[in-house]
């Protein structure tokens, strides 16, 4: 079991977006979960692909419009989008409404993960940008 508390998690402020990280790497690298924080009118990251893991969102609050492959959908608060790996993908928030929401990444592999995430809390290991 892994129990990690409020005040173990990395926050990380990243294009407009304020990032916490709530898991990374857990065992065998098989997971790592992010909790953001996104601004009305923002653009999320470029349009990407992940070459080894899929991407869960799931919305706390506000609206996520994402675009996955050739699709973009407006998710509100509990809504729930899977994007299978290799599927390329962005998001962004709609002029009135910013969102809060839940990343996260399945069968994570440590070369695939974006530079600005620890391995895991209190870890100074960590690939930087």
């Amino acid at each position: 079991m892994t129990t990690i508390a409020p005040h173990q998690r990395t926050a990380v402020g990243r294009h407009r977006r304020e990032l916490e990280v709530i898991l990374a790497s857990a065992p065998a690298g098989a997971a790592v979960v992010v909790c953001c924080i996104v601004p009305p009118a923002t653009c999320g990251p470029p349009l990407h692909a992940h070459a080894t893991c899929d991407e869960t969102l799931y919305v706390l609050s506000g609206v996520l419009l994402v675009r996955d492959g050739g699709q973009v959908a407006a998710i509100g608060e509990g809504g729930l989008v899977h994007i299978g790996r290799g599927t390329p993908h962005t998001f962004a928030t709609t002029p009135g409404a910013g969102a809060r929401f839940l990343i996260l990444h399945t069968r994570y592999d440590r070369a695939d993960a974006p530079a600005h995430w620890p391995t895991s809390p209190g870890r100074t290991d960590a690939r930087r940008d």
